[in-house]
């Protein structure tokens, strides 16, 4: 009999013989917020087995994670009761879109399903330990008694369980005559009552609707109020701030947070003059790794920066700023010297195996595209020689592996190799050409060839030539000519890959059939299918459906 039941064990898929704290393990693991099916991986988990299912229903604790407001059914709340009721009194985690609470009134049948959600999160909130949620309202919808006072008054009690705290409200902005008009958000003062000891993510977010001006009329902005006396500010690890505020008042709130791993900033600084030299002594962050910033011009930019101290090797992400501010030339170097310092520290503590470098006619854009990733714009002038120098020659990208590139930035490479700087990327391997809705005309092509002739002829030839970003529309050249250089492997432009009949959808130079890049002859072929309306047939949709108990 024991060899009998040994031998039926062996006969079981390993998966079945785990011990049942491996198999929670397993199932607390899919329940992480970054699983965007978690909620369905749970129900269907919950319908394996007996042995699964009876696991699943006495694990409150992995309920209480799947309160995803929009992941579960629009016609009715049935299946969120029931998720909500097999949480128990377990610490939970609530999310939900920015149109949450604007789409709830008008899609779910009966009406009154957002009073249903706002006071199991009241009711809860001492056990939530992840909040992220939208309050998403025009100034005319009926908001009832869940409207914005609602979030005030909830933000304005101890959160002792709360961990992550991601809010973002936005105001309906109008114009009335010659007045304007808004839906203004107050937050609460203090948050959280001064008491949220386990808080250490920290995201608040000022969005706006189109905004209709009349001349001077300018929206009013809400504050989140700086002097409250939060003790919590201390312990925090990433903190997220999206409106326009004080600068000194940035200032003064980041100091109180000098455990901070994570800064993300989008803001217009208001009265950026009035730092006094005390202010604007730099805010030492030994622990700042990442810094995300969303900052309108270069000149805020530099005050910022100025004013920060991080980590030596602290990954600078920004987005492209707006240029309608062009600051004065010393002001410009002076940018240039900062943002390639942030370049460089991170370079010389990661290994780059893959970048991007893209010369425009207003800035110099460097990618990394390991995360966390390295995105930096660095102004440009008319005279860039001595940075571009600089930034070219530098051994820290001597580990790049693929490069991607635009006309501008295979410009300078090319000029640098042929006036012998033989050093550029040396283990460089794949080249890509990125769109930037530039035209690969004739010059472009001859000046790419003559890229790959001059690595050839310095023994460090590119192994891989990627044009599968650019669309063959962009081609104005054929490319047969780069048959020359047996072993590169190009990968084809979009609108030409179904021509391989492997479908792997790159050719290797000197395989003899130079005719798969010819890109401008199949750049006319497609306008002329196009013209004469055809249609490649669709690929039939096949559904497939899953049934069993909730």
């Amino acid at each position: 009999m024991p060899t009998s039941q040994a031998s039926e064990e062996h006969l079981q898929p390993p998966i079945a013989r785990l011990h049942d704290e491996i198999l929670w393990l397993i199932m607390l693991e899919n329940t992480k917020v970054h699983h965007a099916n978690r909620l369905t991986t749970a129900r269907y988990t919950s319908q394996v087995c007996r042995r699964w299912r009876q696991l699943m229903l006495d694990s409150p604790s992995i309920w209480g994670r799947l309160i995803d407001l929009n992941r579960f059914p629009t016609k009715t709340f049935y299946w969120m009761q029931v998720v909500m009721s097999r949480s128990g009194d377990a610490p939970l985690w609530i999310t939900g879109s920015r149109n949450t609470t604007l789409r709830i009134p008008r899609l779910f049948n009966p009406p009154d399903f957002p009073d249903f959600v706002f006071t199991f999160i009241r009711d809860n909130w001492g056990r939530i330990e992840k909040l992220n949620v939208c309050r998403h309202h025009p100034r005319h919808d009926n908001e009832g008694r869940y409207g914005k006072q609602f979030w005030v008054d909830l933000f304005s009690k101890p959160a002792p369980l709360l961990e992550e705290f991601h809010f973002e409200y936005t105001i309906q902005v109008e114009r009335v005559g010659t007045e304007v008009e808004s839906d203004e958000w107050y937050s609460p003062s203090p948050w959280f009552d001064a008491s949220a000891p386990a808080l250490k993510t920290f995201c608040f977010r000022q969005t706006q609707t189109q905004t209709l001006y009349v001349g001077d009329a300018i929206a009013p902005r809400t504050k989140l109020p700086m002097w409250m006396p939060a003790i919590w500010f201390s312990k925090l690890r990433s903190f997220a701030l999206y409106q326009s505020l004080d600068f000194s008042d940035l200032l003064v709130l980041l100091r109180r947070m000098p455990l901070l791993e994570e800064l993300e900033i989008s803001a217009t600084f208001t009265n950026p003059g009035s730092v006094n030299e005390r202010q604007h002594a730099p805010v030492h962050l030994p622990r700042l790794s990442t810094m995300r910033l969303k900052i309108l011009d270069f000149c805020s930019i530099l005050l910022f920066l100025d004013s920060i101290t991080p980590s030596s090797d602290c990954c600078l992400s920004m987005s492209e700023p707006l240029l309608w501010q062009v600051p004065e030339l010393h002001e410009v170097k002076r940018v240039q010297t900062v943002l390639l310092k942030y370049v460089f520290n991170y370079c010389e503590a990661h290994d780059i195996a893959a970048l991007s470098i893209l010369f425009e006619t207003q800035h110099i854009q460097i990618l990394g595209t390991r995360p966390p990733s390295l995105s930096i714009f660095i102004p440009s002038t008319t005279d860039d020689t001595s940075l571009l120098s600089l930034l070219i020659n530098s051994s820290l990208f001597n580990s790049v592996h693929t490069l991607s590139v635009n006309q501008g930035t295979l410009e300078f490479l090319f000029v640098f190799l042929d006036q012998g700087y033989h050093v550029l990327f040396p283990r460089l391997h794949t080249l890509k050409i990125v769109n930037r809705q530039e035209q690969v005309h004739s010059e472009y092509g001859a000046l790419l060839h003559r890229f790959l002739r001059k690595r050839q002829e310095i023994s460090r030839p590119v192994s891989a030539l990627d044009f599968s970003q650019l669309p063959v529309e962009y081609f104005e050249r054929d490319f047969d000519d780069f048959e020359e250089f047996v072993g590169l492997s190009i990968t084809l432009p979009i609108g030409v890959r179904w021509r391989m009949k492997d479908g792997k959808g790159f050719y290797v130079c000197g395989s003899g059939s130079p005719e798969f890049l010819r890109f401008n002859e199949d750049r006319g072929r497609k306008g002329r299918l196009f013209r004469c309306g055809y249609r490649a047939p669709r690929t039939k949709d096949v559904t497939y459906g899953w049934s069993g108990y909730i």
